[in-house]
């Protein structure tokens, strides 16, 4: 059997390499962070139970009429729903804190790794000088 030899040149593939496919695979990479990221938070789930009671934890109102067992009842709900309201948005607060840092640090890593063989480049010359 005849194999398919490519005549390129090793610095077409190199540049190919480092400009085309490895920025593709670092921007994989990032999504699978920013994904990561939206899961370990669970942002939409937080999202959706925003006002939601802390834990669950909600007390029943009693079968028989008891004005002051009523507002008890209505405040200890209000406070379980206040609690959760403040840890969720704790919570929503950290995760867009990541989600930025990510962000952030995916752009600097993909530029960064653009930019690694005009750095080489520059400080070549610079030494040179």
């Amino acid at each position: 059997m005849k194999e398919i030899v490519k005549n390129e040149n090793i610095i077409v593939d190199w540049i190919m390499w480092h400009f085309w496919e490895m920025p593709k695979f670092l921007v994989a990479i990032w999504n699978n962070y920013i994904m990561f990221a939206v899961n370990f938070f669970s942002l939409p789930q937080l999202l959706k139970t925003l006002f939601s009671p802390w834990r669950r934890n909600a007390w029943v109102f009693p079968k028989i009429f008891d004005i002051q067992e009523y507002a008890n009842v209505f405040i200890s709900n209000i406070f379980s729903r206040l609690i959760g309201f403040g840890m969720r948005i704790i919570l929503i607060i950290a995760g867009a804190v990541f989600q930025i840092f990510i962000l952030l640090a995916g752009i600097i890593i993909i530029l960064l790794w653009i930019l690694i063989p005009f750095i080489i480049i520059l400080g070549i010359l610079l030494i040179s000088i």
